[in-house]
């Protein structure tokens, strides 16, 4: 089977800013809870606000690991970004954090069936020679999210006294952009849709399931630990003590430049599942240094190390769980990893929320460091892939299809 075409700039940027929209969504709220005149300070409200996105965002996992295969991705990568644009402006309109969180749980829901098919759509249109270097110019547009709504935030909330509102809206127009490019730029897909129901064994089947639970289990880790703690960086910067709370959280976002250029450097020459367990035990470290250093410099410069290194673990983690799965059934496996990682960020939010009220920072991040270690141990259940024992990803799924089907 001959490999896919290098892909257009136009594809590469119009999957790019559908990952950035991800970012802008979790992060906009840790900085809208510093700002809501109903939100005094950050506390249970915000934590149920949070909880619920995520579980929106869980749920539209669950829904785009039936719907990508068998309906097409770009379909439906097109649907849940002009969703996500419609709901995350109607959400702005609300004059009560209920009507406010309700809405934004909906929004969670097309927020997680969008991530799926980024990075199936991009694996699917890819060489598997250049697919880490690809892989990390469309991850690395979760850094660009960040900052965008870092950036905002800082200019309408400390350099000014802006309206939320504002802010709200702001945050959505990357997504309309990046709905329109998709219209426009992603082509339909390049094999033929499978049935979901089939899919769905097949990434449980024998010879895959061992990988797919390991799969899982790293993508919960890594989910509870930096989703977890990214959507509440500002407050929690602020709850800390720290004199700009904003300000340092658009240098911890942009930390994540390093990342990326390491990840482009690399992900391509080394043994992806070796440098994915290495990015999550450096994560681990940076999260205990970052859990019990005191002084405020240090603080922000021990989150930027944190998020220097989730950040690879998140660029490596992506390309690995693409190349993981056969093309028949990459979007569902996808899909159902990605779902286990709304899992735990969902119950972070939870855990966090106990914590921090409590006043517990340092057994916060304690907790989120542990979870990175977990990751990182799981690591070695991974087969198949770059440096891994299967020699042809394709004949794989082709043989878990017909084991499924039999």
């Amino acid at each position: 089977m001959p490999s896919p075409p290098t892909p257009s700039p136009a594809l590469i940027l119009a999957l790019a800013l559908c990952n950035s929209a991800d970012a802008i969504y979790i992060l906009s709220l840790g900085v809208l809870s510093e700002s809501l005149s109903w939100t005094q300070h950050f506390g249970t409200h915000t934590t149920t606000t949070s909880t619920l996105s995520f579980l929106g965002m869980l749920i539209g996992g669950l829904v785009s690991t039936f719907a990508g295969d068998s309906l097409g991705r770009q379909p439906l990568l097109l649907t849940t970004m002009l969703l996500t644009f419609v709901l995350s402006n109607l959400s702005s309109l609300s004059s009560s954090l209920t009507t406010f969180t309700i809405v934004r749980f909906f929004a969670g829901i097309s927020v997680g069936a969008s991530i799926p098919p980024i990075f199936s759509l991009l694996s699917a249109h890819t060489s598997p020679s250049c697919l880490g270097r690809y892989t990390t110019m469309v991850a690395s547009f979760f850094m660009v999210g960040s900052v965008y709504v870092s950036v905002l935030g800082y200019t309408l909330f400390e350099l000014s006294d802006g309206d939320w509102r504002l802010f709200n809206t702001l945050t959505t127009l990357p997504g309309l952009v990046a709905a329109y490019l998709v219209f426009v730029c992603v082509p339909p897909p390049l094999q033929q849709l499978q049935p979901a129901k089939l899919n769905f064994a097949a990434v449980f089947s024998a010879p895959q399931r061992q990988t797919t639970l390991s799969l899982q289990a790293v993508w919960f880790g890594l989910s509870f630990s930096s989703f977890g703690i990214l959507a509440i960086i500002t407050p929690l910067f602020s709850d800390i003590g720290i004199a700009s709370a904003y300000l340092s959280t658009v240098i911890f976002s942009s930390a994540a430049l390093v990342a990326n250029v390491a990840s482009y450097l690399l992900l391509d020459l080394k043994d992806r599942r070796t440098l994915l367990s290495s990015a999550l035990f450096l994560s681990f470290l940076s999260g205990i240094f970052f859990a019990f250093v005191q002084q405020p410099p240090l603080i922000v410069l021990a989150a930027c190390l944190f998020q220097i290194a989730t950040t690879l673990a998140w660029n490596t983690l992506d390309t690995v769980s693409t190349e993981m799965f056969g093309a028949g059934v990459r979007n569902t496996g996808f899909a159902v990893c990605s779902t286990s990682g709304r899992a735990g960020a969902c119950i972070a939010q939870v855990v966090n929320g106990i914590l921090l009220e409590g006043g517990g920072t340092t057994a916060l991040l304690a907790v989120d460091a542990i979870a990175l270690l977990i990751a990182a141990v799981a690591c070695a259940g991974l087969r198949g892939g770059r440096g891994g024992d299967d020699e042809d990803e394709d004949e794989d799924d082709e043989e878990n299809l017909k084991l499924t089907s039999a």
